[in-house]
C-alpha cells in the first residue's frame, strides 16, 4: 500500500488498469483454460473483470452439478425462508486444476443485501427519544430534525450540521460510482433534485453481467435512490454518478462482478457500497477474491467506502459477534452510524453511537474480523515505542481487522428524506446506507481539491485518516464518546462494543470534521518527490461584510494554492478554498470580525505557508 501512504516515495504513483494487469493480473493461460472449458461444455462466459481474476460463468444448475461433483438442494433457514445450495464442496475438473483459485455462487442464502432502514413516521415514535440530548448532558442540542418532507434531513441540513463546503476548487472533476443490486426510477432522483433545488448531476447506468436494469425490488430501488440522493446532497458539483447494476445473481456474485468492472473501467475516483452480509455468509473464497480486486482499486487510486452494517455487533446472524463484508475488508473505509445532534442554529451539536436494537431499529455495525489480520494503519506507537493496536484500549483486537473506520449520521430517529415512487413517495430512511455515501461524497470534495491544484487522487484514504492520530483521537474527525452497538438482554448476554475516547469498534475514528480533514488532506498529504514550493509573497486582502478577496504573487514552484480564513477570536478555520491563480474571494465570513488570511503554496513535495494578512470585515 505504498501508493496510499502519505510521505512514501510511491504515494500517488498509481497504475492504470493495463499496467496493473500486466504486472499483477491473472495469467493468460489460466483465463484461456477457463474460457476453453466453458466453450467446450456449453457454459456462457458472462463477464471477465478485475484484471482477469474474476470470471463469471452461467449455465443451468445441472451443468455445474455435473462438472463440479455436487448436487443442488433447497434448504430452509431459521427464519423460514428457503434457499438453494450445493450439498458439498465442489471438486474441480482436471482441465481446470491449477487454473482456478476459488468458486463463488453455489448458493443464494442471501440474494439481496441492502442496508437501509425505514424510519418511523409516527410523530409519537419519532418524539419518544427527542429529548435524549438533554438527558445526556446536551442541554443546547437536540436530535437533528430537518427541513425535508416529514421532518427528515435535507441536503442543506446535512451540509450545515457537518459544515461541509459544496466545493473547494474550480471545475467538475469527480466521478462517484455506486454498487446496486437492481434498477431505480430516474424520476425518483428528479423529484429529489427538484425538491431541494440541487443541480442535475448526470447519472449513468453501467449494466453488469448482462443485467437489463429492471426495477426488480422496491427495497433495492429505494436503496439506489438513497445512495444517489446522498451523493448529490453532499457534493452537488460531482461530474457524474455511475451506477453499477447487477440484479440477476446472488449478492456475492453480483458484488464481485461489479467490483471487477469498476476496477477495470477505472473511471470513478470514489466508490460507495451500501450493502453487506456477515463474513461467514460470504465464505473464504469470496472474501479472498474481493481482497484481490480491491488491491487493484487501491493500486489505481480508487477510494472505496462501505457501510459497516445495521445490526450492531451481531450482524445479520442475530447471535454472537459478527462483522459484515465488504465493510470488514482492510482495503476499504468502513463507515459506521451515529445519532446526530444539532444546535438551535442547525450547526453541529455532537453525536452518539446509533443503537436502537431495543426498539427494533438497528444499530451501527462494528466489531472484529474473523478473517482479516490487523492492517498496518491500525497500529500506533505504544508507550515503549513499539507498535500496538489502536483499538486495544477500547475492547478492540490486537491481531485482527477492527471495524468501522469512521462514522456519520445513520439513526432512523435522525433520518434523511428520500423519494421512492414504489414506496409511496417521500420516505424517511436511516442505516449505514446513509453514512457510507455521505463519507464517499465528502471525500470526493477533498479529491476534487487535490486534483484542482495538481496533487492527484487521494485514493484509499485509511492510511491518511489514521495518520492524523495523536495517540487517542484523529484531528480530522469528531470523536464520538457515547453509546454502544450491543444489547446483552436481547442477544444472550453478549454485550457488543462501547464507544470511548479515540478509536473504538462502534464509530471508529469518529465522524467528519471537514475544516481540519480537508485542510490536512491538502497540507499533509504529499510524496516528497520534489522540494516543497517557495512561499507565496505579497499576500494582501480587501473585505466586505461577509467576503474577503485575497491576492498574492505567484511562485513558480507551486502547482496551486490553498486560501484559508481563520477567525482570530475563535481560532476556527471559517472559510477555505483552492486555486491555481493568484486571486480568490472567500465567502461565509462574519461581519465586523478580524480574520487572518493565509495563502499556502502547494505541490507534490509539500506545503509552504506564506506571511498572512490580517483583515477586519465591514459592519453589516
Amino acid at each position: 500500500m505504498h501508493v496510499s501512504h502519505p510521505g512514501d516515495a510511491l504515494y500517488g504513483h498509481y497504475l492504470t488498469p493495463a499496467q496493473f494487469t500486466a504486472r499483477f493480473g491473472a495469467r493468460e493461460d489460466d483465463v484461456a483454460a477457463i474460457k476453453a472449458f466453458a466453450q467446450a461444455h456449453g457454459i456462457q462466459v458472462s463477464s471477465v473483470g478485475g484484471a482477469g481474476s474474476l470470471i463469471t460463468l452461467k449455465a443451468p444448475a445441472a451443468t455445474f452439478a455435473q462438472h463440479l461433483g455436487v448436487a443442488f438442494n433447497r434448504y430452509q433457514r431459521s427464519d423460514g425462508k428457503t434457499f438453494f445450495s450445493a450439498d458439498r464442496q465442489p471438486q474441480l475438473p482436471s482441465a481446470l486444476a491449477g487454473h482456478v483459485g476459488g468458486i463463488v455462487g453455489l448458493h443464494d442464502a442471501v440474494r439481496f443485501a441492502p442496508l437501509a432502514i425505514r424510519a418511523p413516521t409516527n410523530p409519537a415514535a419519532r418524539a419518544a427519544i427527542a429529548n435524549d440530548g438533554a438527558r445526556r448532558g446536551r442541554p443546547d442540542a437536540t436530535q437533528a430534525t430537518g427541513h425535508g418532507p416529514n421532518g427528515a434531513l435535507s441536503p442543506q441540513d446535512l451540509r450545515r450540521a457537518y459544515a461541509i463546503p459544496e466545493q473547494l476548487g474550480p471545475g467538475k472533476l469527480e466521478t462517484l460510482a455506486l454498487f446496486e443490486q437492481g434498477g431505480f426510477l430516474s424520476s425518483d432522483i428528479a423529484a429529489y433534485v427538484k425538491q431541494f433545488g440541487l443541480p442535475n448531476v448526470p447519472v449513468k447506468v453501467r449494466n453488469v453481467n448482462g443485467y437489463a436494469g429492471a426495477v426488480n425490488s422496491s427495497g433495492v430501488a429505494g436503496e439506489a435512490a438513497l445512495d444517489i440522493d446522498m451523493a448529490i446532497a453532499v457534493n452537488p458539483q460531482l461530474r457524474q454518478i455511475q451506477v453499477y447494476e447487477e440484479g440477476d445473481d446472488p449478492f456475492p456474485v453480483a458484488l464481485l462482478a461489479s467490483l471487477g468492472a469498476m476496477a477495470d473501467d477505472n473511471t470513478a475516483q470514489t466508490v460507495s457500497i451500501s450493502y453487506g452480509i456477515d463474513e461467514e455468509f460470504m465464505g473464504d473464497a469470496a472474501l479472498a477474491a474481493e481482497g484481490q480486486v480491491l488491491t487493484q482499486m487501491v493500486a489505481q487510486g480508487q477510494g472505496v467506502y462501505v457501510s459497516s452494517g445495521d445490526q450492531g455487533a451481531y450482524g445479520r446472524s442475530g447471535s454472537g459477534l459478527h462483522v459484515e463484508d465488504p465493510g470488514s475488508q482492510p482495503l476499504v473505509t468502513s463507515v459506521g452510524g451515529t445519532t446526530l445532534f444539532t444546535e438551535r442554529t442547525g450547526g453541529y451539536g455532537g453525536e452518539e453511537a446509533w443503537n436502537l436494537l431495543g426498539a427494533g431499529l438497528g444499530a451501527t455495525g462494528g466489531g472484529i474480523s474473523s478473517y482479516w489480520p490487523l492492517p498496518d494503519y491500525q497500529l500506533i506507537a505504544g508507550t515503549d515505542g513499539k507498535p500496538v493496536s489502536i483499538a486495544a484500549a477500547n475492547q478492540g483486537s490486537s491481531a485482527r481487522r477492527n471495524v468501522p473506520d469512521v462514522a456519520a449520521v445513520a439513526s432512523p430517529t435522525t433520518p434523511v428524506a428520500v423519494y421512492s415512487e414504489l414506496d409511496g413517495g417521500w420516505i424517511t430512511v436511516g442505516g449505514t446506507s446513509v453514512s457510507a455515501p455521505i463519507w464517499a461524497s465528502f471525500m470526493s470534495i477533498a479529491d476534487q481539491a487535490h486534483q484542482a491544484v495538481g496533487l492527484g487522487r487521494i485514493g484509499f484514504a485509511n492510511p491518511f485518516l489514521y495518520e492524523d492520530l495523536q495517540g487517542t483521537a484523529s484531528l480530522g474527525t469528531n470523536d464520538v464518546l457515547d453509546g454502544s452497538n450491543g444489547n446483552a438482554n436481547l442477544f444472550g448476554g453478549v454485550a457488543g462494543f462501547n464507544a470511548g475516547q479515540g478509536y473504538d469498534n462502534v464509530t471508529g475514528l469518529g465522524s467528519m470534521l471537514p475544516s481540519s480533514l480537508l485542510l490536512d488532506s491538502l497540507l499533509e498529504v504529499h510524496d516528497g518527490s520534489t522540494p516543497p514550493p517557495n512561499q507565496a509573497r505579497g499576500v494582501h486582502a480587501s473585505t466586505t461584510a461577509t467576503t474577503s478577496t485575497v491576492q498574492w504573487t505567484a511562485t513558480n514552484t507551486a502547482t496551486g494554492y490553498a486560501i484559508v480564513a481563520q477567525d482570530n477570536a475563535t481560532g476556527a478555520y471559517t472559510s477555505y478554498a483552492v486555486s491555481r491563480g493568484t486571486r480568490y474571494t472567500l465567502g461565509g465570513l462574519k461581519p465586523n470580525t478580524f480574520y487572518t488570511m493565509y495563502v499556502v503554496a502547494l505541490n507534490k513535495g509539500g506545503a509552504t505557508v506564506g506571511s498572512p494578512a490580517i483583515v477586519k470585515t465591514a459592519k453589516s
